[in-house]
């Protein structure tokens, strides 16, 4: 199979994007960043749990797989701006489950790792644009509410 490749001779994008591994929002969170953060490339870095690996990695050190990752889009590719995004019902977090189901209490939860994945970002690359994104998943399960957070 041939495909076309549309990047000969670019080596540069505008943004990284770390976000959840799970196979029922990366649609969606595509649409969600050529939409409304006007982003039609990127790196993607996808991993377990999204914003939860920032909190747990070391960006200090070069050598981190999820630090390289970053640093690979931000040095080699030239991106200045890193999005980061999580969703309710993660199971790398446990699930809904984890929280008895409160909607609530869970989305308070994941604005707070990505307020504080955020912050360690900003700390690391003042320089770069950081944007948190939540995922909302409604209770049918049917929809999704996607929004950047402050």
């Amino acid at each position: 199979m041939q495909v076309k490749f549309n990047f000969t001779n670019q080596h540069h994008c505008p943004a990284g994007v770390v976000h959840c591994e799970d196979f029922r929002f990366w649609q969606a969170i595509g649409l969600y960043l050529r939409g409304e953060l006007q982003l039609d490339h990127y790196d993607l870095i996808s991993l377990a749990g999204g914003g939860k690996n920032i909190l747990s990695c070391d960006l200090n050190n070069a050598e981190d797989i999820v630090t390289k990752s970053i640093n690979v889009s931000f040095d080699l590719h030239q991106a200045n701006t890193l999005v980061i995004i999580n969703h309710r019902d993660c199971g790398a977090y446990g699930g809904s489950q984890v929280f008895n189901h409160d909607r609530n209490k869970e989305m308070d939860f994941h604005l707070d790792q990505l307020s504080q994945a955020k912050a360690k970002l900003i700390a690391r690359y003042p320089d770069k644009k950081i944007i948190a994104v939540y995922v909302n998943l409604n209770d049918e399960k049917n929809l999704l509410d996607i929004s950047s957070i402050d």
